[in-house]
């Protein structure tokens, strides 16, 4: 079976690049190479899910510590965040002891 990128269109957005994030003890960002379109085009909206545990994520290009930033409470439905600045600047870590998957969806305007 071989591998094939599946675009799935949405409102005014078409998600075409998807990823798992593994939140430890170390603050990371979504990942711009796998978000970035060969044509350079970034993603307008990042449709995410939190799994295993919940993160703390701030979204001002500083990275959260375990006891700053917001929480994102694991299985819950997904999160949206919106807005091209917002997804290069957000940072997340696990909020306590577990560590988490995030599973991303990255959209594109219409």
């Amino acid at each position: 079976m071989g591998s094939k990128l599946e675009i799935m269109k949405a409102g005014n957005y078409q998600f075409q690049k998807f990823e798992q994030i593994a939140v430890a003890d170390s603050a990371v960002a979504f990942t711009s190479s796998t978000y970035t379109l060969t044509d350079g085009t970034l993603p307008s909206i990042v449709v995410f899910s939190v799994t295993t545990g919940n993160v703390r994520i701030r979204m001002d290009g500083t990275d959260p510590t375990t006891t700053v930033g917001t929480v994102y409470v694991k299985d819950l439905k997904p999160y949206e965040l919106k807005g091209t600045a917002n997804i290069q600047a957000a940072k997340m870590i696990r909020d306590g002891s577990t560590s988490a998957v995030i599973d991303v969806a990255y959209g594109y305007a219409a």
